[in-house]
């Protein structure tokens, strides 16, 4: 798709995909839009009570058909992605998983939020984000919130789960930015020991440097950013600052966070995180 899909702040409920997948070719995907091009433009909805499964009880995550490029939004994503929210459930049992983009290498992304869940099965799966699996951009994510729940059963000490990304990855360098993010979502550990990648808002940084400006987590379960890679090493350029949730609840959130924009783009909620102003009033 590479046209511009306006949903006019309307509701999209009830996608199910649920199947099997022998794929290997990293630029094609599962989700609401399978793969975005370079021009498109996805925008202005809500997707709620849909389901989104790939393999999600068997197969190998290393071996035949282990990509599945799984977002309940878009599965390969290039252009631009604004004001989208997902509570969708997702899950597989294979590599580049993500809640809205398993896989992006974006033009822009802004005020997105994810609310689902996402299960990965494989002990060997990886490269799973509460936003994105795997980032690959040189591009800014812009007012982004995550408030859903990861379950992993991964074992293996590069395979890269984030609260916001999963792991940045590019043939070259890249230099993603995050900026104004709320990464408030819980990750169940799996098989993992103390020393793998981890993060409460990037798992693996891999041949890139991750720009952060105002990125809040509320999670000490997990590493801040794990920097382990096999023929290339990453940096984090910024602060992620550790918050507990209940000091994010309500006015709360003006002190602890407060370089959000709470005039137009969040808004304070009582014994909850901050949120979306668009997708709550």
């Amino acid at each position: 798709f590479d046209g511009t899909f306006d949903g006019r702040m309307h509701t999209i409920s009830g996608i199910y995909l649920d199947t099997t997948s022998t794929n290997t070719n990293r630029y094609t995907g599962f989700g609401m839009f399978a793969r975005t091009g370079y021009n498109s433009t996805v925008r202005n909805f809500s997707l709620v009570d849909s389901y989104f499964a790939v393999d999600k009880n068997g197969g190998n995550a290393n071996g035949s058909g282990y990509i599945s490029n799984l977002g309940s939004i878009v599965g390969y994503h290039h252009g631009y992605l604004n004001n989208v929210y997902s509570n969708a459930t997702i899950a597989s049992n294979r590599r580049q998983v993500g809640g809205i983009m398993g896989y992006s290498n974006s033009r822009g992304v802004s005020n997105v939020w994810f609310d689902g869940t996402i299960s990965v099965s494989s002990a060997h799966g990886r490269e799973v984000g509460g936003i994105v699996g795997v980032m690959d951009s040189n591009n800014t994510f812009e007012n982004i919130l995550f408030t859903g729940q990861i379950t992993h059963n991964a074992d293996r000490a590069d395979m890269g789960i984030g609260g916001i990304i999963g792991i940045t990855y590019a043939s070259s360098a890249c230099t993603p930015t995050l900026k104004n993010v709320v990464a408030a979502g819980k990750i169940t550990k799996g098989k993992w020991g103390g020393d793998q990648a981890v993060g409460s808002v990037v798992g693996l940084i891999y041949k890139a440097t991750v720009k952060t400006e105002n990125v809040y987590a509320t999670s000490d379960l997990w590493n801040t950013t794990h920097n382990i890679a096999s023929g290339g090493t990453g940096t984090l350029s910024g602060t992620i600052n550790k918050v507990t949730e209940a000091n994010l609840y309500g006015d709360l959130a003006k002190t602890n966070a407060a370089a959000l924009d709470y005039v137009n783009i969040w808004v304070t909620r009582t014994g909850k995180v901050p949120a979306l102003k668009t997708f709550v009033e």
